[in-house]
């Protein structure tokens, strides 16, 4: 290989690197696979589906589907929104629902949609299996830079394991990346963050409401 040929192609090399590091919270990775039993992670997405949630996702609204398979003896699922502010929980519950899934022969199979607006305020809306529950209007934020993502990869379902499907830091400084399940057991690592929104979800063999 020539010089010239070695030059381009490392070059080639490190815009792909930029490129894919500077839309590491933008352009998360989709699981491309079915969940395994007992887990919950992003959804498979077709194409098709993939360009229109990139057609109807934009600055002002995002959209993100997981899908989840447990065992029939979780008599409830979760899912919640929690505010940080400098690291503190300040809202426990700004938006979801709880939800009692019927028995079926093997297990619980679904698809959970979460849509998030912007403007003028956050407000989050969780859809699944026919129910629909939509947040009020939450101001808890600051303007200026944002870090968001979803979940990477799936994660194991465990009885009462809270687990985190999204997370956005909002700073006007430098934005750390951390496994958002981390922040499950440390969440002090939101403080250096004014405001934190953390998704979470919970399933529970207990059909009784927490």
């Amino acid at each position: 290989m020539t010089a010239v040929k070695r030059i381009t192609v490392l070059f080639l090399c490190a815009a792909c690197f930029l490129l894919t590091s500077c839309g590491l919270m933008e352009e998360v990775p989709v699981f491309e696979s079915k969940p395994a039993h007992n887990s919950i992670g992003p959804k498979a997405l077709t194409k098709k589906e993939k360009e229109l949630i990139g057609l109807l996702s934009g600055t002002d609204q995002e959209i993100y589907l997981f899908s989840y398979k447990a065992d029939k003896e979780y008599r409830r699922i979760d899912f919640w929104v929690e505010i940080y502010k400098d690291g503190v929980l300040i809202d426990p519950h700004a938006g979801g629902f709880g939800m009692v899934p019927e028995e079926t022969e093997a297990e619980h199979t679904g698809t959970l949609a979460i849509f998030i607006s912007h403007t003028p305020d956050y407000r989050w809306r969780f859809s699944l299996e026919g129910m629909s529950s939509a947040s009020e209007p939450n101001a808890n934020y600051i303007s200026g830079g944002r870090g968001f993502a979803q979940m990477f990869q799936p994660v194991e379902i465990e009885p009462d394991k809270e687990i985190v499907l999204y997370q956005s830091v909002f700073s006007d400084g430098p934005i750390a990346v951390f496994d958002e399940q981390e922040f499950v057991e440390h969440p002090e690592r939101l403080s250096p963050y004014p405001y934190a929104h953390l998704i979470k979800c919970k399933f529970s063999k207990s059909a009784e409401e927490p």
